[in-house]
């Protein structure tokens, strides 16, 4: 079977990196006799920004337009989509009307024709759409921390500053390096 792969991080601090998730899906596509006919990469950009993902909606045009290939190779499903299960099955739909179906190293054949493999899988979409809403939340609530600590964004204070302080009546001040408050 003809396979392309897609791969995708959301940012460059993230565990698996491109070069990690094209090594697993290689090895993954000769183990299951698949050959592998090209590849689309997203770099950068959040599992949840449809519009951003430029080269998934490549893929998807691609793939449904012509006889290119049987199967899409991802390392992980929340490579393809983070967003909640209504939106990630209307940007998947065409894939399935196409006859192409997606595999994943990590979760294997994602089953959309059985009622069975429909529902496990809006399950565990949902699952990775309450991930990325909560390291959201999380993420925030980190800098807002920060912040009240004299970090600007989870940094030091700016160039040409100490570190934030805390005044007589308990306000954070800005201090610059020779000592005047700003």
């Amino acid at each position: 079977m003809r396979a392309v792969a897609y791969l995708r991080r959301s940012s460059t601090k993230q565990e698996k990196s491109i070069t990690a998730q094209r090594r697993a899906v290689e090895k993954y596509a000769g183990d299951r006799g698949y050959i592998l006919v090209n590849e689309y990469v997203d770099d950068g950009i959040s599992g949840d920004n449809n519009d951003a993902r430029k080269q998934f909606l490549r893929m998807r045009d691609e793939l449904t337009a012509s006889d290119v290939a049987d199967v899409v190779l991802v390392w992980a499903y929340d490579r393809v989509s983070r967003n909640d299960s209504d939106e990630e099955s209307a940007s998947m739909f065409p894939f399935r009307e196409a006859g192409i179906c997606v595999d994943s190293v990590t979760e294997g054949l994602i089953d959309r024709d059985s009622f069975e493999g429909r529902i496990t899988h809006t399950v565990r979409q949902e699952g990775r759409h309450s991930y990325i809403r909560d390291l959201a939340k999380n993420s925030l609530r980190g800098r807002v921390n920060a912040a009240q600590l004299g970090h600007i964004a989870g940094q030091a204070a700016p160039y040409g500053f100490d570190r934030m302080i805390v005044d007589a009546d308990g306000q954070h001040v800005l201090r610059m390096k020779n000592g005047d408050p700003k």
